[in-house]
């Protein structure tokens, strides 16, 4: 688990639930050569996991899952699982996160969108991953309506010096400022990426600045310029 954080607030808004493979490689190696019912499967599996763990752990904010992808037939039936294992461990769906990649996004758009309306009732909440920059990327807000998207690691690493990164991450503050979604600056490594993204009036960050991920528990953050760490 790794923390996202408010820094406004400075609380930790809430804990991601970062998935690796058995031989802790990333989880998009472990996953490669996977046919969508399989894919399906560990994909339901791991947030099952995930709720049973931050739940033992004592999670107290929201949780950050991830769509991995697979059968987009069975994409109803995956949430529906996922939030009834959410509700055996304590865990309000209205805690719940879904993060879906961007490309995941592109290519199931269509069907994806209509199951993803339903489950918005009972206060499911969705985040666009990775996204980037570009139109298609852009597209995707007015249609999918996401509560907010994460920032792609292209666009965050080493921001401070790269201008037309720049430009296209002041642009997406203010669209989504206008639309009324939340952006997450992740991937955040270092002090000068911080400020940067902060003076843009981003409030929310992860990364491994403010804590790293850590498979024994909910972990503490450390917020730049505060002694006191964050629970």
């Amino acid at each position: 688990f790794q923390p996202i954080i408010d820094v406004e607030s400075a609380v930790i808004f809430s804990y991601e639930a970062v998935y690796r493979g058995p031989d802790d490689e990333n989880i998009d190696e472990f996953l490669r050569d996977m046919q969508p019912e399989q894919l399906n499967r560990v994909d339901i599996e791991c947030r099952a996991i995930a709720s049973a763990a931050a739940s033992s752990f004592g999670l107290r904010t929201n949780l950050n899952v991830i769509f991995l992808g697979g059968d987009v037939t069975q994409t109803r039936a995956s949430i529906r699982t996922t939030l009834e294992a959410a509700e055996r461990n304590g865990i309000d769906p209205s805690r719940i996160i879904l993060e879906i990649n961007q490309e995941t996004v592109l290519t199931t758009l269509e069907k994806f969108g209509h199951v993803i309306d339903e489950y918005r009732a009972v206060g499911l909440r969705i985040s666009i991953a990775h996204f980037g920059a570009g139109r298609a990327a852009l597209e995707l807000l007015e249609p999918y309506r996401p509560e907010m998207i994460s920032l792609d690691l292209r666009l965050t690493r080493d921001i401070q010096y790269n201008g037309p990164r720049q430009a296209i991450v002041d642009g997406l503050v203010q669209t989504c400022g206008d639309l009324g979604i939340d952006l997450i600056a992740k991937h955040v490594e270092n002090v000068a990426e911080y400020e940067w993204l902060r003076q843009l009036g981003i409030n929310l960050f992860q990364g491994n600045l403010f804590a790293p991920p850590s498979a024994d528990g909910l972990p503490t953050a450390y917020l730049p310029g505060h002694e006191k760490r964050l629970e």
